[in-house]
């Protein structure tokens, strides 16, 4: 448009530009007048925290629009300082992911973190996640950590949550006597570098961590917020849309005061209880068909969480007057009550992009993908990801998986890594039972190399199925070792 007073923000303004003019890729809009703009610089910012950060504006100046106490016009940016910025912009970081680490483990003779006897019910065990030795900087804001609830002694839940904080009404993960489970959370780290975890029934702890946020890219974290729960109809926390056939959708609400905005990528953990029958939960963009993936896999009468990164899809683009609005959407096949838990999100264009969830292995007969072998897979098995949109050069550092394990011979475990590594230490990705069916979420490194390629090791004979949901750019300088 009109650029007679430099409105544009170009060093040598021309009197107008029929096309767009890039100012700040990495800026967001406030204020745009027909002489003059206005917005937050968004290129260097800090730590949660009180600071300043940058307040732009350049063009028209008669009436002291720019805000610099000048009326004179500037084609050059003029900044302000501004002390409380919006919350979007006051949290930021990139995922780091890290050689696991055993931060926690209160099983007797295995000793980590921990020195005393069964965590009993209404237990609540502080857990240091930052430190040189663990090999996650003071600065970081969130951990990654793998949490497994064993030898329960009755059913119940875990909740991990930032210890500075109360102990908020979410679940990371749910446990039964005589079985290991397992779940991946993204959990905002408290103040001292302190997670706490709470165990409603009693039960041993293990907790591994597998990376980290630090102040890079754009990522909000948050103590875990409970969104939408259906039991009672929905209850006064929010209830979702039915739309019919076992799909529902959520317009996801504003925590902490701040609405995430439609393509943002949420980071939840979603709960299915109440089981009628055995069957699935699958949550995507409502925005898309709903995908051939599952986020989560249960049996009737079973009360079972998974880690859950999704797009909030745009259903409205908004106008002058009403902002977008965006929809996640969940289906269920099993007549299960969802309950969904927030940990933060990550803001569009960030560092984290997220698909409808793509099928890249299945070994079962009926609807094999990717896979070449005979009956179940024991040891070893190859996912290629050379398939995926873009191909191996599309510049993805680090991918963002649901493995499912089904049909275990045994109780056993699988463990996901870069092919040809050898993991140390007594990590694993998920758990299974015997004849039972486990999904959980997992992020690992993609090699620079073609062709593209992770491995999954389980120790027993079981099927496997592996969506891939998102994955993280280059220009992240994301750096992984094998988890």
């Amino acid at each position: 448009g009109d650029n007679s007073f430099g409105q544009l923000a170009t060093p040598s303004p021309p009197d107008h530009s029929t096309t767009p003019i890039l100012v700040n890729e990495s800026s967001e809009p406030v204020a745009v007048g027909g002489n003059h703009a206005c917005s937050f610089g968004r290129g260097d910012l800090g730590i949660p925290g009180d600071y300043t950060i940058t307040f732009a504006c350049w063009g028209r100046d008669d009436a002291g629009q720019l805000g610099n106490g000048s009326v004179a016009p500037s084609s050059g940016v003029v900044a302000t300082g501004v002390t409380s910025p919006p919350a979007w912009l006051r949290t930021r970081g990139v995922r780091t992911t890290i050689e696991p680490v055993r931060v926690l483990d209160t099983r007797p003779g295995v000793f980590v973190g921990y020195n005393s006897t069964k965590p009993g019910p209404g237990g609540t065990v502080p857990v240091r996640v930052t430190g040189a030795t663990l090999g996650v900087p003071a600065t970081a804001m969130a951990v990654s950590v793998n949490v497994t609830g064993t030898e329960a002694t009755a059913p119940g839940f875990v909740t991990v949550w930032p210890c500075d904080q109360p102990r908020p009404l979410a679940s990371t993960l749910n446990l039964v006597p005589g079985e290991d489970r397992a779940n991946l959370a993204l959990v905002r780290i408290g103040a001292d570098g302190l997670v706490c975890a709470f165990t409603q029934s009693g039960a041993h702890l293990v907790v591994d961590v597998e990376g980290y946020i630090d102040a890079q890219v754009a990522y909000a974290a948050v103590a875990p917020k409970r969104l939408a729960d259906r039991r009672g109809g929905g209850g006064a926390l929010g209830a979702f849309e039915e739309l019919g056939q076992g799909s529902y959708a959520l317009s996801v609400p504003a925590i902490d005061g701040v609405l995430p905005p439609p393509d943002s990528t949420m980071v939840l953990n979603v709960t299915a209880t109440d089981v009628a029958v055995d069957g699935f939960v699958t949550v995507w963009p409502c925005s898309e068909h709903r995908p051939l993936a599952s986020n989560l896999n249960v049996r009737a009468g079973e009360t079972l969480p998974v880690g859950v990164l999704v797009r909030i899809g745009m259903t409205s683009p908004g106008s002058l007057l009403n902002p977008p609005t965006g929809k996640i959407c969940f289906y269920t096949n099993t007549g299960a009550n969802l309950v969904v838990d927030a940990n933060g999100w990550f803001p569009p264009g960030g560092s984290m992009s997220t698909v409808a969830g793509i099928r890249v292995l299945d070994t079962r007969p009926s609807s094999r993908v990717g896979y070449a072998g005979f009956g179940k897979p024991a040891g070893t098995t190859e996912v290629s990801f050379d398939a995926l949109p873009s191909g191996p050069q599309s510049g993805r550092r680090s991918i963002v998986l649901s493995v499912t394990a089904t049909e275990a011979d045994t109780a056993g475990f699988v463990r996901v890594s870069s092919c040809g590594s050898s993991p140390t230490g007594p990590f694993s990705n998920l758990n299974v039972a015997a004849g039972g069916t486990r999904a959980n979420l997992v992020i690992a490194e993609i090699p620079s190399t073609v062709p593209t390629k992770l491995c999954l090791f389980t120790n027993v004979p079981m099927h496997l199925i592996v969506d891939v949901d998102g994955w993280t750019p280059q220009s992240a300088t994301t750096v992984t070792t094998p988890s």
